[in-house]
C-alpha cells in the first residue's frame, strides 16, 4: 500500500516538472516503484498460493493422519483379540506347553505343563535352569535338558522322529512323557530363536502297551505248547508208532502237521514281536 501510495505522487511530480531535466529523477524513481510494485504483488500472489497448497496439504495429511490412526487402532484391537485367543487355546491345551529363550530362561508354562511336571508358572517363568536346578525342580529341568529315559523306537519297532523323545519322570507322581521339541522363529523384540516343549502323558497307553504286550506274550506261550504235543503226535503217527497207516491217512495226517507247523511258526512269530 505504500509503494502504491507513492505512484500518484511521483507521476504528478513528474507532470508538474518545469522541464525534462527536473522529471528524470522522479521519472526513474517511478519506474523503479512500479517495478517493485509489480514484483511484491507477485511475491504476495506467490505466498498466497504457497498458504493454499500447505493448507490443502495439511488437510489431506490431518486425513491421513486420522484414517491411519483409525487403521492402527483397529490392527491393535485385532492383534490383541488373536493375542487374547491365542492366549486361551494354550492355556486349555490338554498337553504341556514350556517355552523358553536360548539361555534356557522360561518365558511360559501353561496349566497342564504345571500340573504335569508338579510347579507353578510364578516360581519359574523368568528363571534359568540353573536356578530351577538350584530350587528343586526336577521334572522341569529334566524336560529342559532332556534327560532321563529315552526311548528310540516306539510301539512295534516305529521310528520316533528326532525332535521327540519319551522320558520318565518320577516327581509329582511316576509318569511316561513324551517331549516334542520346536524351534520358534523370534521369541521377543530381542530377537534370535526360541524354543518350544509340548509334552503329552503317554502314562496310560504305556501301560495299555505293557498290558497288551504281556497278554500277547501269555496267549502265545499258551498256545505253543499244545500246538508243539500236537505236532509231535502227528509225527509219531506218520512214523508208524500208532500202527499201520494207510497212504490216504498219511496224506490227511501230514495236512494237519503242516497246519500244526504253520501255527507254531505264527505263534512264534507273535513272541518275537512283542
Amino acid at each position: 500500500l505504500f509503494i502504491f501510495g507513492i505512484w500518484p505522487i511521483l507521476l504528478f511530480r513528474v507532470l508538474l516538472a518545469e522541464g525534462l531535466s527536473q522529471a528524470i529523477p522522479d521519472l526513474v524513481l517511478l519506474i523503479a516503484t512500479i517495478v517493485l510494485g509489480i514484483f511484491l504483488i507477485r511475491s504476495v500472489l506467490k505466498e498466497v498460493a504457497q498458504r493454499e497448497e500447505l493448507e490443502r496439504l495439511t488437510g489431506e495429511l490431518r486425513t491421513l493422519n486420522e484414517t491411519l490412526e483409525s487403521k492402527v487402532l483397529a490392527r491393535t484391537a485385532e492383534l490383541n483379540a488373536s493375542k487374547s485367543h491365542v492366549e486361551v487355546l494354550i492355556e486349555n491345551l490338554t498337553v504341556g506347553l514350556v517355552e523358553y529363550r536360548p539361555d534356557s530362561t522360561v518365558v511360559r508354562i501353561n496349566k497342564a505343563a504345571e500340573q504335569l511336571l508338579g510347579v507353578r508358572r510364578t516360581d519359574v517363568i523368568g528363571k534359568t535352569v540353573d536356578a530351577l536346578t538350584a530350587e528343586g525342580t526336577p521334572s522341569l529341568v529334566a524336560v529342559l535338558r532332556e534327560q532321563g529315559a529315552q526311548t528310540p523306537k516306539g510301539e512295534w519297532g516305529m521310528e520316533i522322529p528326532k525332535n521327540v523323545l519319551e522320558m520318565s519322570i518320577q516327581y509329582p507322581e511316576a509318569r511316561d512323557l513324551q517331549i516334542t521339541n520346536a524351534t520358534l522363529r523370534s521369541l521377543d523384540e530381542r530377537g534370535g530363536k526360541g524354543n518350544l516343549k509340548l509334552i503329552r502323558d503317554i502314562t496310560r497307553e504305556k501301560a495299555i502297551d505293557r498290558t497288551k504286550s504281556e497278554f500277547i506274550s501269555v496267549a502265545a506261550h499258551q498256545l505253543r505248547t499244545p500246538l508243539s504235543a500236537l505236532r509231535w503226535t502227528l509225527e509219531l503217527f506218520l512214523g508208524g508208532s500208532g500202527g499201520r497207516v494207510s497212504k490216504i491217512q498219511q496224506e490227511i495226517l501230514g495236512q494237519a502237521k503242516n497246519a500244526s507247523e504253520n501255527m507254531v511258526r505264527i505263534v512264534n512269530d507273535l513272541l518275537n514281536v512283542v
